[in-house]
Parts: structure tokens; C-alpha cells; sequence
């Protein structure tokens, strides 16, 4: 469990650092707090998911 927080903290560190990097690279500021929050949002989901699935397939 605790190795499956680290690497939700890690996923959503890297969509916010793929956010500033393209936010300095393009002339329009991308990195507003509805697209952190989005970012945050689908990556949570995106972590429950996976491991109902992984924990699902682990019991067959």
C-alpha cells in the first residue's frame, strides 16, 4: 500500500512538471489551478482503478 501512494505522489508530480514545462515552452499559460486539479483528479481515479483491477486479478 504504501509503495502504491509513492507512486501516485510520483505520477502527480510529473503531470505538474510536464505542465510547467509546457507552459514555459508554448506562449499561452497552461499552468492554472483547473488543470493541477484535473491532473490530480485523473490520476487518483486513474491509481483506484488500477488497483481494483491488479487486486481483482490477484484473487483468480
Amino acid at each position: 500500500m504504501k509503495g502504491n501512494i509513492q507512486r501516485s505522489i510520483m505520477f502527480i508530480l510529473g503531470g505538474v512538471v510536464g505542465l510547467v514545462i509546457v507552459s514555459t515552452l508554448k506562449d499561452e499559460n497552461y499552468l492554472t489551478w483547473n488543470t493541477i486539479l484535473s491532473v490530480v483528479i485523473i490520476t487518483i481515479i486513474g491509481w483506484f482503478s488500477g488497483t481494483k483491477i491488479k487486486n481483482l486479478l490477484k484473487k483468480d
